[in-house]
């Protein structure tokens, strides 16, 4: 389903990243995929940026929430940590 013009300047990050994946992610990619996604989304992406309207978002949220997930488990265990030693 594509977002209706006056929908578009108020759906947030996170009813984005809801649409993606019942309207892409379940259908294309694999159970285990998709799974993948939708824990990295709900767990890291979603509480960060989740309630900021998509067409707010702005280089400086993106790199607040790269900051934010250096410093958390999630660059651990994806192996972003070796990436900036």
């Amino acid at each position: 389903m594509l977002l209706k013009n006056d929908k578009k300047n108020k759906i947030t990050v996170k009813a984005f990243i809801i649409q993606y994946l019942n309207d892409y992610a379940k259908p294309n990619l694999r159970k285990g995929t998709t799974k993948n996604h939708e824990s990295i989304l709900r767990l890291y992406i979603i509480p960060n940026i989740g309630d900021i309207k998509l067409q707010e978002i702005r280089p400086l949220h993106i790199q607040q929430l790269q900051n934010t997930l250096l410093k958390s488990s999630f660059a651990w265990n994806n192996g972003w940590c070796k990436m900036y030693e």
